[in-house]
């Protein structure tokens, strides 16, 4: 008989969906940065979430971008393999 970890082993290595980590993103970058987002305001590449919004609501997230990636890894730990940087 096999064990349930050997039945469930092939779905340890799924990613969260696109819009599970936007969502995220948005939340991260509002509380850190205090900059309000729409889902889809974010578009993800290679690592990177690339933020379509004003310059100064860039200038903002660039400012806070430390704090902003550290509430995205509190909020979504996994994303910590996913989003390297915000710009």
């Amino acid at each position: 008989m096999k064990s349930i970890n050997d039945l469930l082993g092939r779905f340890s290595n799924l990613k969260p969906p696109d819009d599970a980590l936007k969502k995220a993103i948005i939340s991260a970058i509002r509380a850190g940065a205090g900059v309000p987002l729409e889902k889809k305001d974010i578009a993800l590449r290679n690592g990177t979430a690339f933020v379509n919004a004003s310059s100064v609501a860039k200038s903002a997230i660039r400012a806070k971008r430390g704090a902003v990636l550290d509430e995205l890894y509190l909020l979504m730990p996994d994303a910590k393999r996913r989003i390297r940087d915000i710009r």
